[in-house]
């Protein structure tokens, strides 16, 4: 089984069947090395072209597992001659179909069933007395064999979106293979082998694989906690010393794991936020891996880089929910690694790490901003909260001064737009807002819409406008927002948002919200602001406001909130406007006439009036 050219032996007999007889026949703890033989076949038949589907099938990206996220673009790869395209899938489907068929031949027989007995028995024996010698390498040999059944769903699944045949073993490994089943079993595997680093890396890797399959990701949801206590172990490991490359395999693939089911299920979330000793684990190995160096790798393609990456999405999925998140924001630590990764990437410049240094930043700000999305709650409720040291809440100042920066200093266009995003929750927090005004941001997101490079950058300027609607709340923001020419710089964009062949009412609107947070409580609007202003903002609210023009000019597809919410801010801006103009004048009502010609369309955007 070893040597794939002797494949057409196992294909042309019931040699399959007989050996899951045989095996079924053996025990683990009696026979273990029947069991080692036996799996050890299977996995061999069953994985001997598995580097063939790994080129050919959809690529994943294992790193990604956010519960909502942007794909990266993939590295560019050379494509096959126009001819040899069906040739090469016609050999990649023969291929995976005769593999398959092994596969099924095995499961058809009792062989996933088989696997599952076998596994209770040496977790029995584990539990009692530790497992060593010839038992403990037969649940590696059939932990292995587990994975390449789990594969098979996979694969088949690439082949439909190859536009392929289903086949009878891609129905079949759906429907009959019921690889959830295992999934307990192989996490109290994973218990019982704690020490073993070898046996339990190989029992977690299975279970990595078995997590990206929806079913035996809903079991393992239940299980999330059991999961994180895993890394209590590794903790140990590395603080006795005994840490090696295969401490760094475990880990991200643990980190995968709780990724893949925060990313889906609530109730898991939660679960495991509540659980303090699984909480405790995983700070402990971000604490952990942040002071170690970023070069650190093994020879398997893993490195610490991967670790702290899979780590923190994890937080970044779980912050997801609004408890959870709103809790993280004062855990111990926990802002002070996200803070000190964020001055990491900004001095370390090696360019042979560029690409995993911009996704350890990526998923930094991706956990920064689920986060400081609910500390905006914390600010209300300042009695009842007690800053954690090193927590979220503790650093919140130094985080915005350190995002200031970067933001100034960026040139990519993705982290631009993420460092905005993090910046426009971070503001919405009285602390954040005070230090930003400090960091001279302002100045710094003026600039930004002020070029016509970003103004193409369309998520980069929604966010920029969105952190002046939350800083410009604050009274002591609006005189050096009028200094910098901020109004006139919103104009010009109202302007051309509006001009296009199909409005943008969703940056319409947070623009007058910015207008409207600008103006709201300011006594004489017209001593800090130029009567041209004014007056042409006036003209376009009541542009904009004219319904008739708003039937004509908008799209059939727009949904009917989005008039409406746009109308209720831009009505509420010009009532204010019209107000002061009837206090300046001694009561006369505003004049207004329609000079331009602009389009409507819009969606709303939820920003608090401040």
């Amino acid at each position: 089984a070893r040597n794939e050219q002797n494949d057409q032996l196992f294909y042309d007999n019931d040699i399959l069947e007989l050996l899951v007889d045989g095996l079924g026949r053996a025990s683990p703890l009696e026979d273990p090395e029947a069991c080692i033989y036996g799996y050890g076949s299977i996995r061999f038949l069953t994985c001997s072209s598995g580097q063939e589907r790994a080129e050919l099938s959809a690529l994943k990206d294992i790193n990604r597992n956010w519960f909502e996220q942007l794909e990266l673009p993939r590295k560019p790869a050379t494509a096959p001659a126009l001819g040899d395209m069906h040739k090469i899938e016609g050999e990649f489907k023969q291929k995976l179909n005769r593999q398959d068929a092994l596969v099924i031949r095995l499961a058809r027989h009792g062989a996933v069933q088989l696997m599952i007995l076998h596994l209770q028995m040496l977790n029995e024996a584990g539990a009692v007395q530790k497992l060593s010698g010839p038992p403990l390498h037969s649940l590696y040999q059939l932990s292995a064999a587990l994975r390449a059944f789990a594969d098979i769903r996979q694969y088949s699944s690439s082949l439909e979106k190859l536009e392929t045949c289903q086949t009878e073993c891609a129905q079949y490994g759906r429907n009959n293979i019921q690889l959830e089943l295992a999934c307990p079993h192989l996490i109290k595997a994973a218990e019982i082998t704690i020490g073993e680093i070898e046996v339990q890396n190989n029992v977690v890797r299975t279970l990595s694989v078995l997590s990206e399959d929806v079913d035996c990701c809903q079991i393992l949801m239940t299980f999330s906690a059991r999961l994180g206590m895993l890394l209590g172990s590794c903790c140990a490991a590395h603080v006795n010393g005994s840490a090696n490359e295969k401490l760094l395999s475990l880990i991200s693939r643990l980190g995968y794991i709780l990724g893949n089911i925060m990313a889906k299920y609530d109730s898991a979330r939660v679960q495991f936020y509540h659980n303090d000793v699984a909480m405790e684990y995983l700070i402990n190995i971000l604490e952990i891996y942040a002071k170690e160096p970023l070069t650190l790798h093994n020879s398997m393609g893993d490195s610490v880089i991967d670790v702290l990456i899979k780590i923190i999405r994890v937080v970044a999925n779980m912050s997801v929910n609004e408890e959870v998140g709103l809790g993280l924001g004062n855990c111990r630590s926990l802002g002070n690694i996200l803070l000190e990764l964020i001055k990491v990437n900004q001095e370390v410049k090696s360019i042979k790490l560029k690409q995993e240094l911009q996704e350890l930043f990526h998923a930094t700000l991706g956990a920064l901003h689920n986060l400081c999305f609910y500390q905006d709650k914390n600010t209300l409720t300042p009695d009842l909260v007690v800053d954690s040291q090193g927590s979220l809440q503790s650093i919140l100042p130094e985080l915005t001064n350190d995002l200031c920066k970067s933001l100034k200093s960026c040139r990519d266009e993705m982290l631009q737009v993420e460092i905005a995003r993090v910046l426009g929750n971070l503001t919405r927090n009285e602390k954040a807002r005070k230090q930003f005004s400090t960091a001279q941001g302002l100045p710094v997101i003026l600039q930004i819409l002020n070029s016509p490079v970003n103004n193409e950058i369309y998520d980069l300027k929604a966010c920029t406008i969105g952190i002046l609607v939350n800083v410009l709340g604050d009274i002591e923001n609006r005189k050096p927002f009028f200094d910098l020419k901020g109004p006139e710089i919103l104009i010009i964009l109202l302007r051309h948002v509006m001009m296009q062949q199909a409005a943008d009412w969703f940056l319409a609107t947070i623009i007058y919200q910015a207008f409207w947070n600008l103006f709201i409580d300011t006594q004489h609007i017209e001593e800090l602001c130029s009567s041209s202003i004014l007056d042409e903002l006036s003209d376009l609210l009541i542009d904009h406001l004219d319904e008739e023009k708003f039937a004509k000019t908008s799209t059939d597809d727009l949904p009917a909130e989005v008039w409406e919410n746009f109308a209720l801010v831009a009505t509420d801006l010009l009532e204010r406007l019209q107000t002061n103009y009837e206090q300046l004048n001694g009561g006369s009502m505003l004049s207004l006439t329609n000079t331009n010609d602009y389009d409507n369309d819009e969606k709303d955007v939820y920003i608090e009036r401040i």
